[in-house]
């Protein structure tokens, strides 16, 4: 088995991280973490995407954006965020 990398020797991840529909609600707060719930929540919005053959969160801005994942999911409490 390989050893997971540690920090430092990570890339640097671009503040762009995917498209605006599937970002979790972590980028859109801007939370300088990034880790395997960001990918699953992109992974979980493509799947939506395929069953229901429209987006699950088609926000036209990243304010929409925000807004509609909050709509959708309930705004984060002291319990669930950070």
């Amino acid at each position: 088995a390989r050893k997971p990398r540690s920090r430092s020797n990570s890339p640097s991840l671009t503040e762009y991280i995917s498209t605006r529909w599937y970002r979790a609600p972590e980028v859109l707060l801007r939370s300088p973490k990034y880790s395997a719930p960001i990918d699953i929540f992109a992974v979980g919005c493509v799947l939506s995407e395929m069953i229901e053959l429209k987006p699950l969160f088609p926000g036209s801005s990243e304010i929409d954006q925000t807004h509609k994942v909050f709509s959708l999911l309930g705004l984060p409490n002291e319990f669930n965020w950070p």
